[in-house]
């Protein structure tokens, strides 16, 4: 009698064993679970974040491009800048420089002087060495949206420095949002955010304070 009642609980033991071990193999494949949806759904958030910088650096130069030739015609200069070779241009990050004549290059449009003169600090060349500078660079180059678009190749045809104002402003509005101290509490609040959604880890945890921080010390 005794030998059964010690194997019956021998063997409820070992059912509550099993139990707990399942429970914890149970919470461990959650948690497992629940990371990589969390490391796919931060990832998927970094490319559309990704893709909406690209977005408005395309739409701010679009932007200048139509405000320097608003007396053209705007359907006309519509079809050249959203021409599907600029869009591979700028994922592909390859451009192609070649020569061709005012009314190819109008498309259709009309040509508004852009008065850079009194807006760059260096002097202009004078007009045999702009076109001779222009004339070295025909063929395929790299291409940067921020660092080497159009703008970067006219400065450096007409006034031997390559820079853009575009690029400028762009990256004086960043500075501003990111020494902006409110961009801290903002990422913060969005960290914790996703912390009450996505639950604590690593990849909830390390970005709402990694984030504020270097912005923090940014600003």
């Amino acid at each position: 009698m005794i030998i059964v009642i010690i194997a019956i609980i021998i063997a409820v033991i070992i059912v509550i064993i099993a139990v707990i071990i399942a429970i914890i193999a149970i919470v461990i494949i959650a948690i497992i679970i629940i990371v990589v949806i969390a490391i796919i759904l931060i990832a998927i958030i970094i490319l559309i974040v990704i893709i909406a910088v690209v977005v408005v650096i395309i739409s701010i130069e679009l932007t200048v491009y139509l405000w320097a030739n608003a007396a053209a015609n705007c359907k006309a200069v519509r079809q050249v800048v959203t021409n599907q070779r600029l869009v591979l241009g700028v994922i592909c990050r390859s451009a192609s420089i070649r020569v061709d004549s005012v009314e190819d290059f109008a498309y259709g449009a009309g040509i508004a002087v852009n008065h850079m003169d009194t807006r760059c600090k260096s002097p202009a060349l004078p007009s045999e060495e702009v076109a001779a500078r222009a004339e070295t660079l025909v063929g395929s180059t790299d291409y940067s949206l921020l660092w080497n678009n159009c703008e970067h190749f006219v400065t450096h045809c007409r006034y031997g420095t390559p820079v853009s104002i575009q690029t400028d402003q762009f990256c004086e509005v960043v500075k501003t949002i990111i020494r902006d101290q409110r961009s801290v509490f903002v990422t913060a609040a969005l960290g914790l955010a996703g912390m009450f959604w996505l639950g604590l880890g690593p990849s909830t945890t390390l970005p709402t304070i990694l984030i504020p921080f270097l912005l923090w010390m940014a600003g």
